[in-house]
Formats: C-alpha cells, structure tokens, sequence
C-alpha cells in the first residue's frame, strides 16, 4: 500500500526502524501503519485533526533582553503595515542595511510585539543553504509532533524542506510567519555568487502566509523593501550606552559626544557599553581608544552574544569579500574613499584620479557609467548609500575603511584624493559644492592623514589648490600655514626659477589677503606692497597677478578706513582691468563692484548707485542673473537703497538677492538677510525690517532645526525687535504708503525706545548668552518685558554698530 508524505493525511506508528515516505520504504524493519482504519485499534493515534497553532518559535534566535531594544518605532508601524494577515496573497517583507544597523533585533522584536497576531511564527538562520536546511530539519521534527502527522525522526533534511513548504501550503494554514534571518549571500539572476543560494527555493509553493527576510543586499526585487538606517535620535543612541554599560548618560557630556560619534549604528553603541561595562573607563575614554588606538580596541572588545562570533568589523569585512568576487576595483574604490569625507562623494570630484597613474581607477572612473556601476556594487550589500546627488559612507563604516582596509596608510591613495580635491577646487563652481569641497580637505589632514598631508610628498600645486579653497571659504586658520609651507618650500630652492619666483610673490599676495581678513593690517600692507613692488618690476601693471595684488591692497585700505587711498588703488586697478581685459571682463567688473563699495563709505552714493548699476548690468551679462557674483552686486545696491530710504528698491533688489544667494549659500545668506534686517530697523523701516527677521528665522528652523544656535539667537533678536516695534512709527511699509511721518522723527522714537547697543553685542559677541537671554526673557507684550536692554538709551543705536561689524568681516572675506 502506498503512503502519503503530505501533511496531515498520514500518521505513522514507528515499532522498529522503517520509514515510508510516499510509498518509498527507506529503511527495514517491522512498521505498522494506519492509514484510513486500518491497523490495531489500541495502537491507533488519536486523530484530532492537523495543529496549525505552534505560537513563538526562536529556537537559536539571538534573543536579547526585551529592555535592550530601543527604538524603531516607525519601523515597527511599517512592518505591521506590510505583513498584515488581512490580506490573501505571500507578504514577502525585506529589511536591509549595513550589517550592525539592528535587522535581527527589530525583527525578533516585532515578532514579540505581534506573537497573538500570527498562528505560528518561525525564526530559521539563512546565511548559508546548509544552515537553513538542518534549521528546517529540526523545526520540522518539533512542528510534525506536534500536528500528530508525522511520527518518526528518519526524514532527511531535503525531505524535511518538503513536508515543511506542504505543510506552510495547507489552505487552513495561511496566518504563519516565517522569518529568514542573515540572507546576505544571494544567488540569482543579477547577483550571482559561488557561494550562495536562492531563498526562493524554500519558499511554500502555494502563496499565503507571511515572510519576513533581513539581509544587506539591497535589491531582492521579489520582496518589499524596508531599508533600515541608523538611529536618528541621540536619545536613542544614549540609551543603548546607558543600558549596556549600566552607567547614567544624561548629564555626561563625553556620553553625548561618544553617541555622536557612532553615528546612531546599534552595534557600535551596543560594543562601547559592552566593553565599557566590564572597564573603569569612562565614555570620555572610550572616545579617545576609539579616535587614537581604534584597531587595538576592536581587537580586544570581547564580541556580543547576539552577534555570534563577529565584531563590528568583521560584519564588514564578510560584505566586502562577497563584492570582491563580483568587481575587485569596487574593493579597491572602497579603500580610496577612506582618504575623503564620507559625506557628499560624487562622479565628478574623482574623476581627475584617473590621471594619477593607478591603471584600476583609470578604468573605474573612465566614465560614469562605470563608475557608478562600482558604486552601485558596495550599496548592494549596504557598504554605501545613495542620495540624490551624491554618495555617502556611515562614520563608522569610514573609520573601518581607515582602519582596517588602509592599516598600513598608501601615500598614493593620498595624493589621489589630493589631487582630486586641489583640482575639483579650481573649477568655476557654487558656494555649496565648495563647502562640500571643504570637508574633503579637512579629511586628508585629519588623524593619521596629517602626517601625509605633512611630507615631502604632497604635490605643490595641489597644496595651492587646496589652500586657495579654505581661503576663499573663509577658514584662514588652515590656509595660513599652508601657504606658510609653500613659501618655505620656494624659498629653499637655491635656483629658483622665473615661474617659480612667480609663484612665490603670488603665495605672498595670498597670504597678505589672510592677513587683511584677520584685521592683521600692518602684516598684509607690507606683504601686499612688496609683492606689488617686485611684480611691477617684472611685468609692470599689465598683469592680472599685479591687478590681483592691487584689489587686494584696494580692500585692505577700505577695511582700515582709508577711503582715498584705497579709491586711488580701486580706480588704478580698474583702468588695468580694462586695458587688458576690456570694459565686460569679469575682472573689470569686480573692480567696479568694490569702487561702488568705497563710494558708498565715502558718502558718494549718487556716484556709487552709477558705478554698481553698471557692475551690475556687466555681470548679469557676462555670468547670467542668478550668478554669485551677480547677486552680490544686487545685494550691495539693497544697502545702499536702505541708505537713501528708497524703500521700494531696497525690498525688490534685497528680496531678488537673498532668494538668489540663499540657492548658492544656503544658510550662510541667512547673516546677511539678518544684517539687512537691522538696516531697514535702524531706518524705521519696521514692517520690512520683521519680514526679514521672519524669512531668517523660518530658513534657520528649515536647515538648521529650532534647538540650533543661530535659530535661537535669530528669534531672540526678532523677540528683542518686535518687543520694541510697538512704540515706534513705521517710515514707511509696503502696506502703507501713505505714511508721511520724517525719518528724523522715527529715528528720535527709535533711539528713545530701542537702545540696542548691549543687546547687540550679546548677539555679536557671545551666542551662548544671547541663548539664554532669549530662553529667560519674559513673553512678548507682558509687563515684565524690558524696554531697555540694559546700557544708556541715548547712545547710537546698537543694529548700526552690529550691522557694521558684520558688514567688516564678510567684506574682507
């Protein structure tokens, strides 16, 4: 008689050591069966219908202490979401992310949440075909006991998969969830691996039922995805220190900066409190071994028992062999983007490291298409992420690219990243993509870069390259003593040479710029004059590096207060420009622009309004309407219209220039919209002065978030403004032109009322007291409000001085 496999329609009662499987006999011995009646009837199993109700299985699960778990709420919202048993069809669900990001966690957690939801839920290992089989085996021997249709231990494992997948198939059997865990090794059409197996295949055939996969391969196109990023919330990531190190965090500052530094990755908390909670070290400690001595430590943290065997970096280092058998140059890519910011990497910014002499970047970098091919390789098991514009490196990732791929440092991985910097910083660009430029540079003398950045071995040229980027972005701390070097270095060379002479009076011109910008006067005019001395002698005034020398002389003289000297330098270095260049170069039209900024400090606003509409007709022209440094030029006219009370003009051209600047600068225009602000104040322009304050304040809270310091301080000087508006009378507004009350009136009341001299250099001098201020100060309108903020009421009015200072420094920037 021949004897079914499928579950439920047979029950074996197993008195020796045979087995049949449908119909197949697979071992010998004495066997009595029962299949529809037949058999003794006192040896005959009690049939009380197939047990489809098996709870919470996590047998081998790693299990952590429920109090462990922090977090993930919206993830558990989703997941919940998406594997509802309302519906009739598979519900295939995949949490990816970088190995540590907490897959195994969140789901043995929801699991937990939702065990009254589910008729069964099953947790099964898939990092490898062999483990999931033998888990399946044994689940299978727990599940066919208890559903009283199998009653034998000799299936093999692949006959067990079998039975497993009917038994998930049955129509009444369609509330289970089957989670397969660590499937990070695919093989599959478009990921094939020698390695890896198909999921697939161990799936039930009939579709019902819930799956649940983690994974770090982020294109398992058959699920739906639910990507599992870092821990956004700091609170967060200081529980997890609290909670494995048994230590209080909430008033320990080194605490706040470990849990920064870790970057909201789980695992990286979880192994900082673990090690911390077995030393006397202290979270300031632990930030140190972790800055300074990062491979010791990894090596001789004890692994965490949910982790297995693995550390933090050998979780990684798994990936990173299953891409190397895929695209060996993506292993390669992986250890250069050690040398750069982990933020912000794009086609473009390595695209000059092809040129550096490495054959495999060549290749990687000939074009973009293969370039992101690479890329696309380490996002496929989470080592990256994409953006819209750029990609992007986890912190902790990026430290064990340093560490562990790059343990002995490569100078040519440096000079390529050097390279591609100092090049990328040459090209005709926006504020934003600098500043972007900026985190790179930092990068390279970063840590145990600096020493390489440091030698012999850096590459002059792209030294200046780089120095001329933190010089032109106003971080003239790290561009002075590179170009100190550069000097040093030039001036070493006994033959010199005519370009390198060149070069050297140019370093001087630079760093006489820095020392303008650091209101070191005295320094930069004798560097300045010298330059300019031993430059004329070589090329006399038909040079663009004298004309640069003397546009920087020509500022200088304004910063300091000398207007007819400085105008005497401005007008020499606009008839140069125009004699070389032609009356539309560039060149020409910024040295009109800083002409119309010495006539308006000069008082000659009739000349300045002539001179700066045209610099302003020539840049629209030549760099377009929403160019930097034609909105610069807009912004200057604004000031000046604020200056001459022409209300109208000044709020077009100041409304045109900040919504210009602020897509070139982002937050960094929101000083200047600040600046204007206290301009249309000081004028009794009170309605445009508000609205300023409102635009700030509302792009602070957009790019920075309402706890920021420059978003305090910004409401606090709105607070401050609108406190005070009430006893003054508005010039005039775009809502009410009929006003006819004198400026001399309005700025009587103005100085009266709203003395602001103390208030502004709270503002200016110190944030954090302009933060506290505005947290203690009473609401507006209430009786408690101050009219005065402390100092004398006569005094000239505190936004003129605080508008000046601030004027001062972005002009000399």
């Amino acid at each position: 008689m021949s004897a079914s496999s499928e579950p439920g329609s047979l029950a074996f009662h197993n008195q020796g050591h045979a087995l049949y499987i449908g119909g197949n006999q697979t071992a010998q011995g004495n066997i009595n069966y029962y299949y529809n009646g037949e058999g003794p009837q006192q040896d005959r199993p009690v049939n009380t219908g197939p047990n489809y109700s098996f709870g919470l299985s996590l047998d081998g699960a790693p299990q952590i202490a429920d109090d462990l778990f922090v977090g993930r709420e919206r993830e558990l919202v989703q997941m919940q979401e998406l594997l509802s048993p309302i519906t009739r069809v598979q519900n295939v669900v995949a949490v990816s992310g970088l190995g540590g990001m907490g897959k195994t966690q969140l789901c043995i957690h929801y699991a937990k949440q939702h065990r009254e939801t589910y008729s069964s839920i099953f947790w099964l290992n898939a990092k490898d075909e062999s483990t999931l089989t033998a888990g399946i085996y044994n689940l299978v021997m727990r599940v066919a006991d208890g559903s009283s249709s199998l009653y034998t231990s000799h299936l093999n494992p692949d006959e067990a998969v079998k039975w497993f997948q009917s038994w998930l198939s049955k129509s009444e059997n369609n509330r289970w969830l089957v989670i397969f865990d660590n499937y990070d090794d695919p093989d599959m059409p478009g990921m094939r691996s020698a390695t890896g197996y198909d999921l697939r295949r161990f799936f039930p055939p009939r579709q019902q039922g819930f799956i649940l996969i983690t994974t770090r391969v982020t294109r398992l196109s058959f699920a739906t995805q639910l990507k599992l990023c870092k821990l956004e919330k700091p609170r967060e990531s200081l529980m997890i220190l609290a909670n494995r190190s048994g230590r209080k965090t909430e008033s320990d500052p080194h605490a706040k900066d470990l849990a920064l530094r870790l970057d909201g990755l789980p695992l990286a908390l979880a192994t900082a409190g673990s090690y911390l909670s077995q030393t006397t070290s202290t979270f300031g400690d632990y930030l140190q071994l972790y800055e300074d001595k990062l491979e010791e430590l990894e090596q001789n943290s004890e692994g965490l028992l949910e982790y297995d065997d693995r550390r933090l970096w050998t979780t990684w280092a798994i990936s990173l062999k299953q891409i190397e058998s895929h695209d060996p140059e993506a292993v390669k890519l992986m250890q250069l983007l050690a040398y750069f910011d982990n933020q912000h990497i794009w086609y473009g910014l390595l695209r000059p490291g092809g040129d550096c002499g490495l054959s495999w970047l060549s290749d990687v970098v000939r074009n973009e298409i293969r370039f992101n091919r690479a890329m696309a390789k380490l996002h496929d098991y989470s080592l990256i992420d994409i953006r819209p514009d750029s990609y992007s490196i986890h912190a902790c990732v990026h430290d064990w690219a340093l560490g562990f791929l790059n343990r002995n440092l490569d100078f040519a991985l440096h000079g390529v990243a050097m390279h591609c910097v100092g090049v990328e910083a040459m090209l005709p660009g926006n504020y934003i993509r600098n500043r972007r430029l900026l985190q790179h540079a930092n990068r390279l003398q970063s840590g145990r870069l600096k020493i390489m950045m440091d030698s012999n071995m850096a590459n002059m040229h792209d030294l200046i390259h780089i120095a001329i980027l933190y010089n032109q972005l106003g971080e003239l701390s790290k561009a002075e003593p590179i170009y100190l070097r550069l000097l040093q270095m030039t001036q070493q060379n006994e033959s010199i040479s005519t370009q390198e002479n060149m070069l050297m009076w140019e370093l001087l011109c630079e760093l006489g710029g820095i020392y303008a910008s650091q209101e070191r006067f005295a320094e930069a005019e004798e560097l300045l004059l010298n330059a300019l001395a031993e430059l004329k002698k070589l090329h006399g005034l038909e040079d663009l590096t004298t004309i640069g020398i003397l546009h920087k002389l020509g500022a200088l003289y304004l910063a300091q207060g000398k207007l007819d000297a400085g105008e005497k330098i401005i007008l020499q270095e606009l008839a140069g420009t125009e004699q070389i260049c032609g009356s539309e170069h560039h060149t020409t039209l910024r040295a009109l622009h800083l002409l119309g900024h010495c006539y308006m400090n000069q008082g000659k606003m009739a000349g300045a309004e002539s001179i700066l509409l045209r610099a302003l007709t020539g840049f629209e022209k030549v760099c377009g309407l929403e160019d930097e440094s034609t909105l610069s030029v807009v912004w200057l006219l604004a000031e000046l219209y604020v200056d001459q009370e022409k209300i109208a003009e000044a709020v077009e051209l100041s409304q045109r220039g900040i919504k210009g600047l602020e897509k070139i600068r982002g937050s960094a225009t929101l000083g200047m919209a600040r600046e204007l602000a206290a301009s249309f104040g000081k004028k009794g322009m009170l309605v445009e002065a508000e609205q300023m304050y409102l635009r700030a304040l509302a792009a602070y809270e957009k790019m920075l978030g309402p706890e920021h310091e420059l978003t305090v301080e910004t409401a606090y000087e709105l607070e401050c403004f609108q406190r005070h508006m009430k006893y003054c009378v508005p010039v005039s507004s775009l809502s009410d032109s009929t006003n006819s009350t004198s400026a001399s009136d309005i700025d009587n009341g103005w100085e009266h009322h709203m003395t602001l001299d103390s208030l502004q250099d709270t503002m200016m001098g110190s944030t954090s007291e302009a933060i506290t201020a505005r947290r203690n100060s009473p609401p507006l309108g209430s009786p408690s409000a101050p009219i005065v903020v402390d100092g004398d009421s006569d005094g000239d009015d505190g936004y003129g001085k605080a508008t000046e200072q601030r004027r001062k420094r972005r002009k000399l920037q």
